[in-house]
């Protein structure tokens, strides 16, 4: 919320979901500084980034601030196919109160930096890095949960209701590049 984009805040990382007929079978989480790092010469910006931020490069981080998701998401899906080389099917747009969300449903989580995240603390922590893996708090806090949602370590009714308050808060869209995923996804008021 510190760092607000027309869209919710600048796009602290990413991960890249693979579905096997309908099944999660892995989820790769990254720092959008790391998808940055890619970047090779200069990207010209679009004159709204130019204005509101004063960057001369455009970079992933900022592909978000359009107020409409879907123009965001085929930015932000164009970034991550240029440089890992890489389709993208979708895009799920999560806000951070996600999380926030999700540990006060679970309590707290420790990360491999050896800090301890609770609902309590998440905010004040979410802008810093952790210690061993140079990921911020809420990157590295999507790793760790991504890594037990693939290990079947997550109560699922607990995921849902975060999903379900999500839903209900806004908190989550989605972008499909095929068309009738998309239809589907805005007809159900999730873009």
């Amino acid at each position: 919320s510190n760092e607000l984009r027309g869209a919710g805040g600048f796009l602290t990382g990413y991960a890249i979901m693979t579905l096997d007929q309908g099944k999660i079978i892995d989820i790769q989480v990254d720092s959008s500084l790391s998808l940055d790092r890619l970047i090779e010469g200069k990207i010209e910006p679009p004159s709204v980034v130019k204005q509101l931020l004063n960057q001369q490069n455009w970079s992933f981080r900022d592909s978000n601030l359009d107020a409409d998701f879907a123009i965001n998401a085929r930015q932000a899906s164009w970034f991550y196919q240029r440089f890992k080389n890489q389709v993208v099917d979708g895009v799920i747009g999560l806000n951070t109160n996600i999380l926030r969300f999700y540990l006060n449903e679970i309590g707290s989580v420790k990360l491999p930096s050896g800090q301890t995240l609770d609902e309590g603390n998440f905010n004040q922590l979410a802008s810093n890095a952790t210690s061993n893996q140079g990921l911020d708090v809420p990157t590295s806090l999507t790793k760790v949960l991504a890594e037990k949602l693939i290990a079947g370590e997550l109560p699922f009714v607990g995921l849902a209701r975060v999903l379900l308050k999500a839903i209900s808060f806004h908190e989550i869209n989605f972008w499909f590049s095929s068309y009738p995923l998309d239809a589907l996804a805005e007809m159900s008021g999730l873009t």
